[in-house]
């Protein structure tokens, strides 16, 4: 709306299956048809630039247009979000230590009746 969220971060939560022809919609022609069924942590970073194109010289006649545009540039991530992963930092399980000379390994008494202390707790 007239610019005021240029250089902001905008989130948007869709129903995964409507997320390609939502980035359609937006104008990323590049963006995949469909989105991985069983993806719940990948995010498709849409990012419009408004400028003159890089080609553009003053005064050469022959460097293209130098009529200002928006380009859009497109990124797909993944999260590797890892529930497992962040039980373990976040002490839900026993730790194991490894003993160096007998290719054994030592489990400690710590750790936590339930998992899942990580979604409230920890820092990310």
């Amino acid at each position: 709306t007239k610019g005021s969220l240029c250089g902001k971060v905008v989130v948007i939560c869709w129903k995964h299956s409507e997320i390609p022809y939502l980035a359609h919609s937006l104008g990323c022609s590049t963006c995949p048809d469909q989105y991985p069924k069983h993806s719940f942590d990948q995010v498709w970073q849409l990012r419009y630039v408004f400028g003159a194109p890089k080609l553009y010289k003053p005064g050469n006649p022959t460097s293209h247009t130098h009529h200002l545009r928006w380009d859009l540039y497109s990124n797909l991530v993944n999260q590797e979000f890892d529930p497992l992963s962040y039980s373990f930092k976040a002490g839900d399980y026993p730790s194991t230590v490894a003993d160096g000379g007998n290719n054994k390994a030592t489990t400690t008494e710590d750790g936590s009746a339930s998992g899942g202390r990580w979604a409230g707790n920890y820092p990310f």
